[in-house]
């Protein structure tokens, strides 16, 4: 199906090694990416800061559900487009409600996990 790890995914910080990020499955903690800052002092001024890659790592982190918010909004958009076809307002006033309200959600969640904030 995919060549990724499957989702979702968890951001762990390691306390002891400042600016080291660990983005493991959630199902069974298989690493799917690791993000060390890699800054030396006085040496390497022009690379990113811890705040910068922590929020890189939590953009990466959110990536499973940004992608499967995206895929469900294509495949709604898409059963909107047959319903617009066949005139049929009913099923689309039904599928308007359910974007709003779901994709609404999940875009929510998805954005919280990338932003750091509460969704």
């Amino acid at each position: 199906m995919s060549d990724f790890t499957p989702g979702p995914w968890l951001l762990r910080t390691t306390p002891t090694s400042a600016g080291l990020c660990h983005i493991v499955s959630a199902a069974d903690w298989r690493g799917a990416f690791i993000y060390g800052d890699g800054i030396r002092k006085g040496v390497d001024d022009a690379l990113p800061k811890a705040q910068e890659l922590a929020a890189n790592a939590r953009l990466i982190a959110a990536a499973p559900e940004l992608l499967a918010a995206l895929q469900w909004y294509e495949a709604k958009s898409v059963q909107m487009g047959r319903a617009a076809i066949h005139q049929d307002s009913k099923l689309m006033l039904a599928l308007m409600k359910e974007i709003a309200v779901e994709y609404g959600a999940q875009a929510r969640a998805a954005i919280a996990k990338a932003t750091g904030e509460q969704p």
